[in-house]
Parts: C-alpha cells; sequence; structure tokens
C-alpha cells in the first residue's frame, strides 16, 4: 500500500523515463527472453501456489458460514464476496513482484542491447569509435538512473515482503508440528510460504542476472588507456 500511494509518482516517471529512452535509442525488444526451463517452473509453481491458496482460503470462510443460520440470499453474498476477496487479496499480495518483475527485465534487457553494440564499434576508426563509446556510455548512465528510480521505489516494498516470508515460514514450521492445527490450516499456511518464497527467489533470480551483467560489461575507452564500468 505504501509503494503504491507514497511512491506511484516515482513508478509513473520511471515509465515515462524508460519510454524516452526506447525512443531515444531506437530500442525493439527481442522476443523470447527468460524462457528457460527454471524461469517456467517457477512461474508455474507461483500459479499453482495462487490458486490453492484462494481455494483453501474460499473453502475455509465457506465452512465458517456454515455457522451461522442465514438466509439462501445472504449465504450466497458471502460466498461471492469470499471468492471475490480471496483473489484479490492474494493477486494484491504479490501485485509488486507482478509490477517489478518486467520493469526489471526491461532494464536488463536495455543494458544487453547496450553490450551488443560494442562490438561492432571497437572495430570502426578512431573518431568514430570515440563518439559511438561516447553515446554507449551515456546511455548507461541514462540505464543506472533508471535502475535507481526503481530501487528507491520498491526497496521498502521488497524488505516487507521478505521479512513477511521469513514471519510466514516460522509460522509454517511451528503450525507442522503442532497436532492442534487442523491439517487445511496447515496446507493453507506451506501454500502461501511457498507462493511468497517462489516470488522471491525468481526476483532474486533476475536481480542476480542484472547484476552479473552489469560486472560482464567492459568498455575499453577508446582515446585513453583507461577502462570505464556501468
Amino acid at each position: 500500500m505504501y509503494t503504491f500511494v507514497a511512491t506511484s509518482k516515482q513508478l509513473l516517471t520511471f515509465l515515462k523515463q524508460s519510454a524516452r529512452y526506447e525512443k531515444q535509442v531506437s530500442f525493439i525488444p527481442p522476443k523470447g527472453h527468460r524462457n528457460t526451463v527454471t524461469c517456467y517452473t517457477l512461474r508455474c509453481v507461483l500459479i499453482v501456489a495462487y490458486i490453492g491458496n484462494v481455494w483453501i482460503g474460499t473453502f475455509m470462510a465457506i465452512g465458517f458460514l456454515h455457522t451461522y443460520e442465514f438466509t439462501n440470499t445472504i449465504n450466497l453474498l458471502f460466498k461471492i464476496a469470499f471468492v471475490l476477496g480471496n483473489i484479490l487479496f492474494y493477486a494484491y499480495d504479490m501485485v509488486h513482484f507482478i509490477v517489478l518483475r518486467p520493469c526489471a527485465e526491461v532494464i536488463l534487457l536495455y543494458i544487453q542491447h547496450q553490450s551488443k553494440l560494442l562490438p561492432s564499434i571497437v572495430g570502426k576508426a578512431s573518431g568514430a569509435r570515440s563518439k559511438q563509446l561516447e553515446r554507449v556510455r551515456t546511455n548507461l548512465w541514462v540505464i543506472r538512473g533508471l535502475k535507481d528510480s526503481l530501487n528507491n521505489t520498491w526497496r521498502h516494498a521488497i524488505m516487507s515482503s521478505i521479512t513477511l516470508a521469513v514471519g510466514v515460514a516460522c509460522i509454517t514450521i511451528y503450525t507442522a508440528f503442532d497436532k492442534d492445527v487442523p491439517t487445511l490450516e496447515r496446507l493453507m499456511a506451506t501454500i502461501y510460504a511457498t507462493s511468497l518464497a517462489v516470488d522471491i527467489l525468481d526476483v532474486a533470480a533476475l536481480s542476480q542476472a542484472l547484476g552479473d551483467e552489469v560486472v560482464n560489461l567492459f568498455i575499453p575507452y577508446a582515446t585513453s588507456a583507461h577502462c570505464w564500468y556501468l
């Protein structure tokens, strides 16, 4: 909630700056990026966990509703509210990662796009090479600004999610050894903890890929004996 209320303008600024950068460098996103088995596996587990959370949460809520004597109309309205409420709750619980993930993927593609330009630049004459290297370096600094903007926008939400994931994991371990906790509640806690863990692992893997791309980006500056990095 904090991220969307307090930093919505920052997110909008990031999107506008990204659109401006893509137009400036004529960026065309490649197809099929990050289509790996690991990526698909994590997404499938996340979808299954989401469906499981919604189904079990709704089932338990409806079971609690049966302890009260309401009319059929009221019962139906409550059931609809439970279903929609669980769908929205678990979707909202992951929405910052749903938004953050493509933003981080775009930054990774920006860096890869500039990196692919280097082989053709290095072989050119000194004057043209210096000018184009300077253009690449300027683009990389713009990308770095986008990365910093994204970090400032989402860091609080990410830290809160990690804290929540640790807390839910502790609760899940506790319920696993407590015989008084119903089996359905144990299952729900396990699935919820799994969804949080997979969500964080997916974004962490993307963050690692972004870091590796930056580390491997080595650009010899044509007009001096020095080299520079992003």
